[in-house]
This record gives structure tokens, C-alpha cells and sequence, in this order.
């Protein structure tokens, strides 16, 4: 038999992560599940709705033709430092969020634009 506090423990931990998964269906801050996942754990004391219009803007701006990688981060980086009125916030997004875009956008930004095999890995 499992002991009750591992079965609480296991409780707590699915039912975390199932509304976490819920929660994900409209967050577009990460470029796959478990980036994510940590941008909207490393949030949860910031103001996550107002980066995630940021990072759709991100998003968007990375599949149109309208900019380059460069202004999209720029942009990106722009909004979520003005969205941002906690100092500490300010702070960890650009550390976690802006420095993030800038160093590992590339795969993403040429697979928006197919210059990249399709099922390249990123």
C-alpha cells in the first residue's frame, strides 16, 4: 500500500500539472512545452498576462515578413521591460526572457521563415 503523504504528494503534484498543461493552451512565452512551462512558473510573481501579449507580439512579428530578427527582439525586449512596473520583475524578464530571445532566437526565427529543414530540431 502507498503511503498516504506519497499519495497527497502525487494528488498535488497531477493536479498542478494538469491546470498547468490548461493554462499553457494560450501562453506563447517558450518554444515548446517545457520552455513554457518554466517562463510560466519563473512568472508566477509578475505580471504573466501582460508578458504573454509580448510574447505573442514576439511570435508574430518572428512568422510575418515585416522585421527582422533583430527588431523583433528589440521590440520584444521593449514591451516586456514597459509591461513591467515591479522593478524585480523588470529584472528577471530581461534576464530570463529578453537575454533568452536574443541568444537562442535563431533556430526559431529562421524556421518561421523556412530557412530551415522543416523536422530540423532545434
Amino acid at each position: 500500500m502507498v503511503p498516504r503523504n506519497i499519495t497527497i504528494i502525487l494528488l498535488l503534484f497531477t493536479l498542478t500539472f494538469s491546470s498547468t498543461f490548461g493554462l499553457l493552451k494560450d501562453y506563447y512565452c517558450g518554444i515548446g512545452f517545457f520552455s513554457k512551462v518554466a517562463s510560466f512558473l519563473s512568472t508566477v510573481v509578475c505580471d504573466r498576462d501582460t508578458l504573454n501579449l509580448c510574447c505573442e507580439a514576439h511570435d508574430i512579428c518572428y512568422d510575418s515578413e515585416n522585421g527582422t530578427r533583430e527588431e523583433c527582439d528589440t521590440a520584444f525586449c521593449e514591451c516586456s521591460k514597459e509591461a513591467e512596473k515591479d522593478k524585480f520583475c523588470r529584472w528577471w524578464i530581461g534576464v530570463s526572457h529578453c537575454r533568452m530571445v536574443k541568444i537562442l532566437g535563431e533556430k526559431p526565427y529562421a524556421r518561421s521563415h523556412r530557412l530551415l529543414i522543416p523536422d530540423e530540431p532545434i
